[in-house]
């Protein structure tokens, strides 16, 4: 974008394109001040590892895993994968405006960070100078800056959709003893501010964009990339008011449509395997809700591609027409309300009686799980989260330990529900609920108790039930790890009235190996029982950081029930292409 002068003109009361030249537009008398881009970030390379400011020439750094363009709202824009990327280097200290800053840059989120991820920071771990945007693990707009030396931040109520272009301008101005934060034209946020002046390093003033400067870390993990697209980062001096933001707003065209091309190249990772379901990045757990909607398998799992573990984790999305080929889609249930501000867990997926499709999860606050429901009306490219949510709010009181992981059925006109959960010193269990509007859900008891002594385990997760075709009926759980392995194991019985009485007693292990677990099971376009499991990688963290990604799904299983009440597994046929 060309350079941007404000100046004032007692003839021109609005925005016209130019007053002597190009570079020069009026805006209302009201505006005691001009406006002066200082510094610019095109971010249109589309190749190499380096990126230039503008006006200075000077290049940037581009570090992390795979550097990546896509299409931005001017050009090409630079894909942060959340996990490695970032833009580094130096700005004069000299040149930043002090008593009047505005920044304006253009931003798709992917995914929300775990701690507070930057687009843009202007400062460096430990200072007391300098200026911070970014955004919080909600997508809520945070700015911090220190003014005289002293620190203060600004966060908004409202987040910054993912998956979309939005224009962020953000206007810092203790000239005037205000901050104010625009997105895509709408004031989000004015504050007031001390006056004094902006406090920046001496020297020269460190950059990163992609990645805060605070240090914050989980484990051996920072939790401060930013995940998405930006493009057009810009400084100005100057003062931000609603035709200033206009003005600049008008200089672009974002597309109507984001589609970020990771394009990773794992060429060189003989770990990553060609053949099984995996995220293009970050780390997967438990598959669930697999189903065959409009001649396409969704199946959904527990994602985080900003953080290889358990910390605010998402519903991941895979389609495929065959079981085998799989296109990741973008991630469809997020951490956003109170209820379930911590992560959004495992659950399982329905087609209602009208025909919606729908899904059952559960949400977790930081001290107790609850569950709650969604619906799409797209097929399942997204969902919306039912505002009645949660509609179970917690465990029932005959368990004392978790609560998760929905499974859901329609039989008889009604719905039917099993939660994991178990009794400590007793053993895991599910938990039995009814419904007859997938919104009012009656509690029925316990379905069925296990006994730690006979090395079932304290508590249940991911639980399954299944009718195979000759009546029987399949409760599948996993066991959490306690002194020994985490273990799928299952009973075949009959299920009436919300009770599941087993044919034996003794629970039978899925599989030999603890190499399979939490499988997600349906009947295909075939007829065939279908199931993929995840298979943990089992290697340590600092090999999966390296790597980029941890864990992968199997390939598709077809079962069968034996003659002994033993489930028979064989490879599902369409593997035989491969």
């Amino acid at each position: 974008m060309k350079n941007l002068f404000i100046c004032l003109c007692a003839f021109c009361l609005t925005v016209t394109s130019s007053c002597h030249d190009d570079d020069v537009v009026f805006i209302s008398e009201e505006d005691n001040l001009p406006i002066r881009e200082v510094f610019e970030f095109r971010l249109n390379e589309n190749s190499g590892g380096s990126t230039s400011e503008s006006n200075s020439g000077s290049s940037f750094d581009i570090i992390g895993r795979g550097l990546n363009w896509m299409e931005g709202v001017d050009g090409s824009s630079l894909l942060f994968d959340g996990l490695s990327n970032e833009i580094v280097g130096n700005l004069p200290t000299n040149e930043l405006p002090d008593e009047q800053l505005v920044v304006s840059l253009w931003l798709s989120p992917r995914a929300y960070p775990v701690g507070t991820g930057s687009m843009l920071a202007l400062t460096s771990q430990g200072s007391s100078a300098g200026v911070m945007i970014g955004i919080n693990r909600f997508g809520q707009v945070v700015v911090q800056y220190f003014i005289d030396g002293a620190f203060a931040q600004q966060v908004t109520n409202q987040s910054i959709p993912r998956n979309k272009w939005s224009h962020l301008v953000v206007g810092l101005n203790p000239a005037n003893q205000s901050i104010d934060i625009y997105l895509d034209l709408a004031l989000l946020e004015t504050a007031n501010v001390p006056s004094g002046t902006i406090t920046w390093p001496g020297g020269n003033t460190p950059v990163s964009i992609g990645k805060n400067t605070m240090g914050e870390m989980l484990g051996i993990y920072d939790i401060d990339f930013f995940s998405g697209a930006l493009d057009e980062v810009v400084i100005y001096s100057g003062q931000a008011t609603d035709e200033v933001v206009n003005y600049i707003n008008k200089q672009y065209t974002p597309p109507a449509e984001v589609t970020y091309e990771i394009n990773i190249d794992y060429s060189g990772d003989t770990n990553r395997p060609t053949y099984h379901a995996l995220p293009e990045i970050g780390w997967a757990n438990e598959s669930y809700g697999l189903v065959y909607l409009n001649d396409t398998y969704h199946m959904f799992f527990q994602k985080n591609e900003v953080f290889l573990g358990i910390a605010q984790q998402n519903w991941g999305h895979f389609t495929s027409s065959d079981l085998v080929n799989w296109e990741e889609e973008n991630a469809v249930l997020w951490p956003t309300e109170p209820w379930d501000q911590v992560g959004i867990w495992a659950g399982s997926s329905i087609i209602l009686q009208d025909g919606t499709p729908a899904a059952i999860y559960t949400g977790v606050d930081g001290i107790k799980a609850g569950i709650g429901t969604a619906t799409s009306s797209d097929n399942y490219q997204t969902l919306v989260k039912n505002s009645s949510n949660p509609v179970i709010p917690e465990a029932p009181e005959d368990v004392d330990l978790d609560f998760r992981d929905p499974f859901v059925w329609e039989q008889g006109g009604s719905y039917h529900m099993l939660v994991g959960s178990g009794i400590s010193s007793v053993g895991g269990n599910v938990v039995y609920y009814q419904s007859d509007d997938f919104e009012n859900w009656i509690y029925g008891g316990i379905s069925y108790q296990g006994q730690i002594g006979d090395n079932e385990g304290e508590f249940w997760e991911v639980p399954i039930l299944y009718e195979f075709s000759n009546g029987k009926e399949l409760l599948l759980v996993q066991k959490t790890p306690d002194a020994t392995p985490a273990r799928t194991f299952y009973w075949i019985g009959e299920f009436n009235n919300g009770v599941f009485v087993p044919d034996f007693a003794q629970a039978k292990n899925l599989q030999v190996v603890n190499g399979f677990l939490s499988p997600t099971v349906t009947t295909d376009n075939m007829g065939m029982t279908t199931a993929i499991g995840i298979i943990p990688d089992e290697v340590d963290a600092e090999f999966q950081m390296e790597q980029g990604w941890a864990n992968l799904f199997s390939v598709p299983q077809v079962w069968e029930l034996g003659a002994g009440n033993e489930i028979e597994i064989q490879p599902h046929p369409n593997l035989i292409n491969l």
